[in-house]
């Protein structure tokens, strides 16, 4: 854990009557606020895949062993995580989203969509949802934090590429344009970007620019006014999904294997390694977030630190208990200051 010096300070300023619990409840406030940026972070380093014919969500540490989190599945399209750690999981032909809480219990988020594929979740915990019903004209929808649901946009055939910034707006790359749109909050369509060739995954980077991959076996970096930045990696296969581990590691998965592209001091390589392999189809994948600790969780955490500041700062006042040293001084007393004054005068 980091250095906390702001724990004991050096000076103790009078209070007035009853500010002691103000500043007491001040404080653990303040201390609520910034902990969770000195805690030990919990790495976001499981990585969640869905296997569209396998019928399979799997899961992966960094050491590459896999596990399997759900079977059984009726062709599922993607994964996607809120703020809170819960795991929502499209399924193509039911038409319905899943949602599994941290615990791992499923419950039915969404039904009655047309074939969903792709799926993102903003920062309110908003869901969208692209489906491949070119019969419906590509439509994207909206699905609210209650599970209610309406039609967003529709993009033509195929829209695919989903991905939301921590501002909540929306990216969509629509397979009959060509175009990587972008929704607002409210709902406002513009076109983000035109990149060349066929867009298959995006995703944000630690740097805030979007990051698109696309059939022309290449990655891009966009700047958030849509313009390409540069070409990051090449010699990608159908990168049907791309992800971000806390390192900053780019993972693309494209249908039977994982690739990864490792960074190192800020730049990724520009050629992949695979990281994991054997699958039917990795359509979706996405990385487990560290759940956002609830205001008690942070009031307790600040009630701790506390604590271990009075424990540490605070001292018992000193007492003698022996006798006197002769060097110590002492205040003459009045009948001594007298006679100085007389022998002085």
């Amino acid at each position: 854990m980091r250095n906390l010096p702001f724990l004991c300070g050096s000076r103790r300023l009078p209070l007035a009557a009853g500010a002691g619990k103000a500043r007491t409840l001040v404080t653990l406030l303040g201390l609520a606020s910034i902990l969770p940026w000195y805690l030990p972070a919990a790495l976001a380093d499981t990585l969640f895949v869905a296997d569209f014919r396998a019928g399979s969500i799997y899961t992966f540490g960094l050491d590459g062993a896999r596990t399997t989190f759900a079977s059984g599945l009726n062709f599922p399209g993607d994964v996607a995580f809120d703020r809170s750690g819960s795991l929502y999981v499209s399924e193509f032909n039911t038409g319905t989203i899943y949602k599994y809480t941290s615990g791992g219990t499923r419950t039915v988020f969404a039904s009655g969509l047309g074939a969903p594929n792709m799926i993102a979740v903003d920062p309110s915990g908003n869901v969208y949802a692209e489906s491949n019903d070119s019969y419906n004209n590509g439509p994207v929808y909206k699905i609210r934090p209650d599970g209610t649901w309406s039609l967003l946009a529709q993009l033509g055939y195929y829209p695919h590429a989903m991905a939301c910034d921590q501002s909540g707006n929306l990216f969509v790359a629509s397979g009959a344009s060509g175009d990587i749109y972008k929704f607002s909050p409210n709902g406002a369509q513009s076109v983000f970007a035109s990149p060349p060739g066929f867009v298959e995954g995006v995703t944000f980077g630690p740097d805030g620019l979007l990051y698109e991959g696309n059939f022309s076996s290449d990655i891009r970096r966009f700047s958030l006014d849509g313009t390409q930045s540069t070409e990051v990696a090449t010699g990608v296969v159908y990168p049907l999904s791309l992800a971000f581990d806390s390192k900053g590691d780019l993972f693309s998965a494209e249908g039977a294997k994982i690739n990864e592209f490792v960074n190192t001091a800020g730049v990724l390589a520009s050629t992949p390694v695979v990281f994991a392999s054997g699958f039917q189809d990795a359509n979706g994948i996405a990385f487990q977030p560290v759940p956002e600790p609830s205001a008690w969780t942070l009031l307790a955490i600040g009630a701790i630190f506390l604590l271990a500041k009075q424990s540490r700062c605070s001292r018992a006042p000193k007492t003698e208990t022996g006798p006197r040293s002769p060097f110590a001084r002492v205040a003459p007393s009045t009948s001594q200051r007298a006679k100085n004054q007389i022998l002085m005068s």
